[in-house]
């Protein structure tokens, strides 16, 4: 197991971001930035005795600075969608608004555009962030660590916090994978398994409704193996996922048919959002990136969206009694 440091390059105010690298004796290896705690490769053995990087991405700085949909990133304070006002702790709390009436993914400035600190702990990347009290309106000082660590073919990571005051918490990965070789494909043919028999319900503005609803006999059933674009009605959705304990669990597995890689998604929260990508237009991109329909898809680890709303929904607030700690697992076959 190594871990190397590089310079990535300077944000436009200057401040300066590296890149570690971790890589392990089964050659898998990820390279993670400290702007937004982002995975900008994630390579993968594949049969014929090379590595596929999985995941897309940018080549340059700028390019994670421009407005992008969170390629790669670390999502924070809460993922998915919130209404623009919330009630923590018996409070009202206005929000910042980043997607018409609602906040998403943190809001203006979420920790996927924020510079986190870092150190290497044994043979793990720590990456931790500091967020204020009243940031994007969230109330609490709020100290947040994710951990980096590659077992045999598995890149496992934890998401943890604490605060001073009770707030919202609901961490993400936002990355974006595609196992076939090379950046010219899209993910419509790739094959996926969710464990979850419901999903969320969402009103007109893409906001929980409160229902869960079964799976069974819609577009949104992949409780068995069928390919993404059969149904590729641009899937944005919660799936109430098959657990009913905070344990580490299966969560969905993809399969490519122009790969011999799979990956298997594991992880401790209720949720699991698929965002199939079908929308996203990205003009620029890793190794002369060409612009496909669908070129990556996202598998979101989080609780449920606007949980603070509905109060039979697991609840995303952290008091300052208790660590906030999940984990998410990258399993590659």
């Amino acid at each position: 197991m190594t871990i190397t440091k590089t310079t990535f390059g300077f944000t436009s105010s200057g401040e300066e971001i590296f890149k570690f690298i971790l890589k392990n004796h089964r050659g898998l290896q990820v390279e993670v930035l400290t702007y937004g705690a982002t995975i900008q490769k994630l390579y993968v053995p594949n049969g014929d005795g090379g590595v596929v990087d999985v995941v897309l991405g940018f080549d340059t700085l700028p390019e994670y600075e421009a407005a992008h949909p969170y390629i790669g990133s670390f999502i924070g304070r809460n993922a998915n969608r919130l209404k623009k006002e919330v009630v923590i702790a018996g409070e009202k709390i206005a929000l910042t608004v980043n997607e018409g009436e609602s906040q998403l993914h943190g809001g203006i400035k979420g920790f996927d555009k924020r510079v986190w600190d870092a150190a290497i702990v044994d043979d793990s990347l720590v990456l931790s962030l500091y967020s204020k009290d009243g940031d994007e309106g969230f109330p609490g000082n709020l100290k947040v660590q994710t951990t980096f660590k590659l077992v045999d073919l598995r890149l496992e990571m934890q998401l943890s916090a604490t605060t001073d005051q009770p707030t919202i918490v609901n961490f993400t990965r936002h990355d974006y994978f595609n196992l076939c070789s090379g950046v010219k494909n899209s993910v419509v043919s790739h094959k996926l398994q969710v464990h979850a028999g419901s999903y969320t319900e969402l009103d007109g503005n893409m906001i929980t409704t409160g229902r869960l609803v079964p799976v069974a006999g819609t577009l949104y059933d992949f409780t068995e193996v069928r390919v993404v674009g059969d149904a590729d009605e641009g899937f944005d959705l919660n799936y109430v996922l098959d657990k009913t304990s905070n344990k580490l669990k299966l969560a969905a597995q993809v399969w490519a048919p122009d790969s011999d890689i799979t990956l298997k998604v594991y992880c401790t929260q209720p949720g699991l959002q698929f965002f199939s990508a079908k929308s996203i237009l990205l003009a620029s991109g890793k190794e002369d990136y060409e612009h496909v329909g669908s070129p990556g898809l996202c598998l979101e680890p989080q609780y449920f969206p606007n949980s603070p709303s509905h109060s039979h929904f697991p609840s995303t607030i952290l008091l300052p009694s208790e660590v906030y700690e999940e984990q998410v697992v990258y399993d590659f076959g």
